[in-house]
């Protein structure tokens, strides 16, 4: 109330005896009276069913929603590295941006972004232009842009020169556009109608600071009219508090939101210009991909006859290879003479292996030996890995020596999928190897996902220029890496018992060299 935002519904579902959420967005969905719709949620018992209705949603009206219980504390053992990183709060994550939802992480935003998107209209792209009185702010400004995927918008010659014209010679007008202290309100006027001209332009922050010379209602006024005559958004930063607060109730008064500071704004303007972006992009279907599914399924009742929960090692590159995903030549010795003559027939150098069922992650024993380059390395590194998996795991049931052709010149990346109980399968992809645990930079989406929201997916990882050929390197085969994402997908559709899975590391070639599977892991339902 005291912002100016009206309520068409308010709505408390308490313990949700009867209707939940999904009942509610979907009835506000259809709501003619409701232009935007504002919640907070802790869960949802419907996952899949939530985020079909969702979709719906919000290709015609903003859904932002803030989701408390991010913490990972309370999330379950896994062993998998997926299930270890991935927890309700990843799938919720993932849910959102595959529903186009707006997610608040405070109450603040929650509301900043209400009064924007129930007040301005959607800016037609997502460059952002400043006009303030004050240098700091302005920079402050600009540097929140920096951090999200909004752009400084870059000034027509044609718009600079009239600034020129209309502001004094002290004036900043590159952008941010600084009016400079003594600005009244007829300058900041002829600045917004200038920049909102400008068709490089989809947005304006407007900055003020009270000085001397500062008519803060009048400001805030001229706002008001250039709102009515522009079809872009307008947002106020008005800093001062009380000094300020005649403006901010104009504004309020006048349905232009206003906030106490420029990087509010910014974000604002952030998530409004992502959801244009998804609101205009075109529904897809996800891309349609196969594999022998008889062999998979021979595999896994094999599994399954046997009691197995997990399935790591030579096992689990079996399945990997069953869908079509290149392995690396390998065969288990029983001892190191069986491991030398493997090495001979494979051709120095390898890579030795524990075999046990009972390691799930080899390295962090030291079960794994690389760049074994002769008969006298490989029997330093047998001795190595069994004295080292005695110490670490002495129960544990050794069947032997995993001896693997040695894959070279690629870059490590991880793919796993972790069940999630709500949404189903939720699938991983980040820079792979020893790093996945301590880096953990890995973007998930829930499976089925479409080429969009793989393509995103990918992009999203901080280290993806080390795979599109960032310093000189080549660029990486990222076409098949898409594959195998793909590929998990639609297994983990098709075999509801698979719990979890990874396979780390994958390593992925040069482009048109295609990726080789060196390990993997698999959890099953327990029957």
């Amino acid at each position: 109330m005291a912002n100016n935002v009206g309520f068409s519904r308010f709505v408390s579902l308490g313990n949700k005896c009867d209707i939940d959420e999904v009942d509610m967005l979907e009835a506000m969905g259809k709501d003619k009276a409701t232009s935007v719709i504002v919640g907070y949620i802790e869960g949802t018992s419907r996952g899949r069913e939530f985020m079909e209705v969702v979709r719906k949603i919000t290709k015609k009206k903003p859904v932002i929603l803030i989701k408390s219980g991010t913490s990972e504390a309370g999330a379950r053992a896994a062993s998998s590295h997926t299930g270890s990183i991935a927890g309700s709060e990843a799938a919720f994550d993932a849910a959102f941006k595959q529903s186009g939802i707006i997610r608040a992480s405070s109450v603040q935003d929650l509301f900043d972004y209400a009064s924007a998107f129930s007040s301005q209209p959607l800016p037609m792209g997502n460059k952002i232009a400043i006009l303030t009185n004050a240098g700091g702010p302005g920079i402050m400004a600009a540097d929140a842009i920096g951090g999200s995927r909004v752009e400084i918008a870059r000034l027509s010659k044609e718009t600079m020169d009239r600034l020129k014209e209309k502001l004094p010679p002290a004036a900043g007008f590159n952008n941010p556009v600084d009016v400079i202290g003594d600005a009244d309100a007829q300058r900041y006027a002829d600045g917004l109608e200038i920049l909102l001209q400008d068709p490089g332009v989809h947005g304006v922050a407007v900055i003020l600071t009270p000085q001397g010379m500062t008519q803060v209602e009048e400001t805030a006024k001229a706002m008001a009219y250039a709102s009515l005559v522009s079809d872009k958004p307008i947002m106020g930063a008005f800093m001062g508090e009380d000094s300020v607060s005649s403006g901010v109730h104009q504004l309020q008064k006048s349905h232009i939101p206003v906030y106490g500071f420029p990087e509010r704004a910014v974000r604002v303007f952030a998530r409004m210009a992502e959801y244009t972006a998804w609101r205009d992009k075109p529904v897809e279907k996800p891309k349609s991909v196969s594999y022998n599914k008889k062999k998979v399924q021979e595999f896994v009742d094999g599994v399954t006859a046997r009691g197995q929960a997990e399935v790591g090692g030579e096992q689990a590159l079996q399945l990997i290879s069953r869908l079509g995903i290149r392995i690396p030549k390998y065969e288990t010795g029983e001892d190191v003479n069986q491991a030398k003559k493997l090495a001979k027939k494979f051709g120095y150098p390898v890579v030795l292996k524990v075999a046990s069922p009972d390691i799930s992650h080899k390295s962090d024993v030291g079960g794994v030996k690389v760049g074994i380059d002769s008969d006298e390395a490989l029997e330093r590194a047998y001795r190595e890995i069994m004295i080292n998996c005695q110490r670490a795991a002495p129960s544990a049931m050794i069947h032997g020596i995993e001896v693997h052709e040695m894959i070279s010149g690629g870059k490590e990346l991880i793919v796993g999928m972790n069940r999630d109980p709500q949404f189903g399968p939720l699938v991983m992809f980040g820079l792979g190897g020893i790093y996945v645990e301590i880096l953990k930079d890995v973007a998930m989406r829930i499976a089925p996902f479409t080429e969009s929201e793989l393509e995103d997916m990918i992009h999203e990882i901080r280290s993806v220029k080390l795979l599109t050929g960032a310093r000189g390197e080549k660029p990486k085969d990222l076409a098949a890496a898409k594959q195998v994402l793909r590929l998990i997908a639609k297994l983990s559709l098709d075999f509801e018992n698979i719990m979890e899975m990874d396979i780390n590391p994958l390593m992925v070639m040069d482009r048109g060299q295609g990726v080789v599977a060196v390990d993997a892991r698999f959890t099953f339902e327990r029957s």
